[in-house]
C-alpha cells in the first residue's frame, strides 16, 4: 500500500492505495470512503465528478483514456476512433409463400 497526496482540480485530499500488478481498465479507484469523505458526488452517466470548495466544483474524465499503445483493454473500443469500422449492407431476403411449403 501507498498514501499519495492527490491534487484534482482544486480539491487537495490525500489517499491510500493498493498497488496491484495486472492490466486493468483504470489508474486508480477511490474507494466510497474517499468519496464520502471529501463530499464527492459522482457520475458515471455523465463521467465526471462534483465536489464544493468555494462553490461547487466539476471535474471531468479523460474524454480519451486509452492510448494506441493500451488498445490492449476491451473498454479500448468504446473510445478509439477507428477507420475500419464495418458498413451496414443491406440484403434482401425473398419472403416466402407458407402454402407452397405444404403442398
Amino acid at each position: 500500500m501507498i498514501r499519495l497526496e492527490l491534487i484534482i482540480g482544486d480539491l487537495k485530499a490525500s489517499a491510500l492505495f493498493h498497488v496491484i500488478d495486472s492490466r486493468t481498465t483504470y489508474k486508480l479507484l477511490l474507494g466510497r470512503p474517499w468519496i464520502h469523505g471529501n463530499g464527492v458526488v459522482t457520475s458515471t452517466l455523465y463521467q465526471c465528478f462534483k465536489f464544493y470548495h468555494d462553490g461547487v466544483k466539476k471535474v471531468e474524465a479523460d474524454s480519451n483514456p486509452f492510448s494506441e499503445v493500451e488498445s490492449h483493454s476491451t473498454d479500448a473500443k468504446f473510445y478509439l476512433k477507428t477507420d475500419n469500422s464495418p458498413e451496414a449492407v443491406l440484403v434482401e431476403v425473398p419472403l416466402v409463400n407458407r402454402e407452397d411449403n405444404y403442398s
